[in-house]
């Protein structure tokens, strides 16, 4: 749970940015995403996103400008243009990425094509509050692609009261932070947090959403091996910014006869 929040706090680092800039640059988000560290600080992260909102009127000029942005490369990106193809009324676009390379097949996503990560996406839109995804495949990687993302929403003008729900204009869309899950518990075993016990992760959906959502009851990450599955030893359900996760840590150590 604490890596989680620390994930989220480098998300509000950066809304700030937009906060006092609504029209921030590619190069200075990038320079921010690396002046805080992440890389060395926060081993977990797989990327760091600015997720725009973009509507149907938008998409051909939103389109035009990143083809012709130079700040990062001065080629530019002549063939950029959002994906899947095809005419919707909004579009939530993986707009500025850090790292770009190894997540080049992410830019300009409209994670329309995620069903778990769009649910996020609205739903932080709509409450104005951080939301943890449910799982899904990182394009990125090969095997092992199990992801998710903490985002947090980006407006140019916060509501005033925690029920005020802004008006659409003023969504600029998210700062996303997204973790391969099995980095994550590697990242824990390296640190000796997990020595002597097996770890079993399963998504158990969002009380934020409808029963049907995409990503409830799947099992994000297991360590157990054949003939410890039934010995669980301490189970939980965490609630983390929107998702109940169910963890169980049966012991994979012998116990020594007599007990302790």
């Amino acid at each position: 749970q604490n890596r989680i929040h620390a994930y989220v706090e480098i998300a509000y680092g950066l809304r700030s940015l937009f906060m006092v800039q609504p029209g921030l640059g590619r190069r200075e988000f990038s320079e921010a995403v690396s002046q805080l560290g992440v890389d060395q600080r926060y081993p977990g992260v797989k990327n760091v996103a600015f997720t725009r909102y973009v509507r149907a009127e938008q998409r051909a000029a939103f389109e035009q400008r990143v083809r012709a942005d130079r700040s990062l490369d001065p080629r530019g990106y002549p063939d950029f243009a959002i994906r899947p193809p095809g005419d919707r009324d909004e579009y939530f676009v993986a707009d500025y990425l850090w790292p770009l390379r190894g997540s080049e097949s992410v830019h300009g996503l409209d994670i329309s094509a995620q069903p778990a990560n769009l649910a996020s996406m609205r739903y932080a839109r709509d409450s104005g509050q951080p939301v943890a995804s449910g799982p899904f495949d990182l394009l990125q990687e090969v095997s092992e692609r199990t992801g998710f993302v903490v985002r947090v929403p980006v407006f140019s003008a916060l509501p005033t009261a925690p029920s005020q729900t802004p008006e659409p204009a003023s969504f600029l869309g998210s700062v996303a932070v997204t973790m391969r899950v099995l980095d994550l518990f590697q990242n824990l075993e390296r640190e000796g947090m997990l020595r002597g016990m097996g770890v079993a992760w399963t998504d158990e959906g969002s009380p934020l959403s409808s029963p049907s959502a995409a990503g409830a009851g799947l099992p994000m990450y297991s360590s157990l091996k054949p003939g410890i599955t039934d010995r669980r030893e301490f189970s939980q359900v965490l609630r983390v910014y929107g998702r109940d996760w169910q963890m169980d840590f049966p012991s994979v150590e012998p116990r020594r006869a007599g007990g302790l």
